[in-house]
């Protein structure tokens, strides 16, 4: 048996967004899509950094050989 490997791409994506591919097998993967937001508090000077996950769309391929 070999690795399957699965490529996926963002579509419409941003310079801040990420995809994540995980737990691969041979009937199953898991994608994750998170974004970079700044967020600004009311009566703060200073703007944090906020990591959330995002719906998008996206595009994939799977490679490898099935049963």
């Amino acid at each position: 048996m070999t690795t399957q490997v699965v490529v996926t791409t963002l579509n419409s994506w941003g310079a801040d967004n990420q995809i994540v591919v995980k737990d691969t097998d041979l009937n199953k993967f898991q994608v994750s899509i998170w974004g970079l937001e700044v967020k600004q508090q009311s009566g703060s000077t200073s703007a944090q950094l906020e990591v959330k996950k995002e719906k998008s769309s996206f595009n994939f391929i799977a490679i490898g050989e099935g049963n």
